[in-house]
């Protein structure tokens, strides 16, 4: 059976888009997923830079906590203004207020441990020689002395502290240590 045709067809220029329309189209597709990808890299960024915040914030915070344990079990300590002041194996008289902190333990086995803080440029450097001889060294980056201070550490109310700062791209995290050696108690 044949079907009629309908009389009446529309030109085929009508039942297509034109060229303005595709390119009006195409030009709305690309200013949306522009968009859509400026805001996935902002939302990266932004992550990052949280990630990046909260891996410094645990870096120090393991820092403050190993200061404290070496500290509260120390047989010995003495503060020096830097490093250069400080001569392995004599203890000389140190001062009130510097950015060199040793801290010496022997355990019941003999064994001497010597812990060494040290605020270098931008960061604290930690280093632990067991028995004279085996070092370990960290750097603890983005550390810097609170406004106001001049020093990283001190003995004022006869304890030891320890204050400063890290940056990061978010905020600025203050660290406070207050501990008290064997010796002092």
């Amino acid at each position: 059976m044949d079907h009629p045709r309908p009389t009446t067809a529309a030109p085929a220029a009508e039942r297509a888009f034109t060229l303005v329309e595709l390119l009006a189209a195409l030009g709305a597709m690309v200013v949306v997923l522009g968009a859509a990808t400026g805001f996935l890299l902002t939302a990266l960024l932004r992550e990052n830079a949280v990630l990046e915040a909260e891996r410094l914030e645990a870096m120090h915070d393991d820092l403050a906590q190993i200061m404290v344990r070496t500290v509260k079990t120390a047989a010995a300590f003495q503060i020096y203004t830097d490093k250069s002041q400080y001569h392995p194996g004599r203890s000389e008289n140190g001062v009130r207020t510097g950015n060199f902190l040793v801290c010496v333990r022997t355990d019941a086995d003999g064994t001497q441990t010597e812990s060494d803080f040290e605020l270098s440029g931008q960061g604290i450097i930690y280093t632990k020689t067991v028995a004279a001889g085996t070092a370990t060294t960290k750097t603890y980056a983005n550390a810097r002395i609170p406004a106001g201070s001049v020093n990283l550490f001190n003995t004022d109310l006869g304890m030891v502290q320890a204050a400063w700062e890290v940056q990061t791209r978010q905020d600025l995290v203050p660290f406070h240590v207050c501990a008290m050696p064997l010796v002092m108690r």
